[in-house]
């Protein structure tokens, strides 16, 4: 369920690219919901946010670490 993701959206189109990360994000939980429950925690645990013009959602065991990163 691992995933690495930074996006630079356009100006004026940040809130719109995070609305459809989150969605995207969304999606992954329903999925992993009806596998591996150590999975679907990473997945539960992810890490969506803004820096500036980016946009990044991160879904592993070190995504606190990688946000902090990105801040």
């Amino acid at each position: 369920a691992s995933m690495y993701l930074v996006i630079k959206a356009k100006e004026g189109s940040v809130d719109a690219v995070k609305e459809k990360v989150e969605q995207y994000a969304v999606s992954q939980e329903q999925m992993w919901a009806t596998y591996l429950p150590e999975q679907y925690d990473l997945v539960q645990q992810r890490k969506l946010g803004v820096n500036g013009n980016y946009v990044y959602l991160f879904i592993s065991e070190n995504s606190a670490e990688l946000e902090a990163l990105v801040k």
